[in-house]
């Protein structure tokens, strides 16, 4: 039986916002095919008839996640005027209760059996690696 393509693309949409979800849980790394898919309600085998490859995905997630974040920030702006609209989102974002959601999510990270802390631990001692360290270790 062949779907839609208007279907196939709904499904292609919910697979692409649970990753990005997961994308911002656990990072790039906690995205996993065989999870994520049984998470949208889809088996595993039904993933390369949306994306290439997992890197495809992450990257089309990463975007979703952006441009989502990207109209977060510009509704919060919008309410204010031109001149106060960067002092606005300065505020918002470093306010206690975005503080609070960004703790909890690295809460969740950290349990996550993937979490490695950020910087990587190279980072953290004081070496030449310090300063060019762009990668985790």
């Amino acid at each position: 039986m062949r779907y839609s393509r208007e279907h196939k693309q709904e499904t292609h949409d919910r697979i692409v916002k649970k990753a990005s979800v997961r994308l911002r849980e656990k990072g790039a790394h906690g995205i996993g095919v065989a999870d994520l898919m049984k998470e949208a309600g889809l088996t595993h085998g039904g993933f390369y008839a949306h994306f290439d490859s997992r890197e495809a995905l992450v990257i089309e997630a990463f975007d979703y996640a952006m441009d989502r974040s990207m109209e977060h920030w510009r509704k919060q702006s919008d309410q204010v005027a031109p001149e106060k609209q960067l002092p606005q989102i300065v505020e918002t974002y470093l306010s206690t209760v975005h503080s609070r959601i960004c703790r909890a999510r690295l809460r969740a990270s950290r349990r996550s059996r993937r979490w490695r802390p950020w910087p990587a631990p190279c980072c953290w001692r004081a070496s030449p690696a310090r300063a060019s360290c762009r990668t985790r270790c």
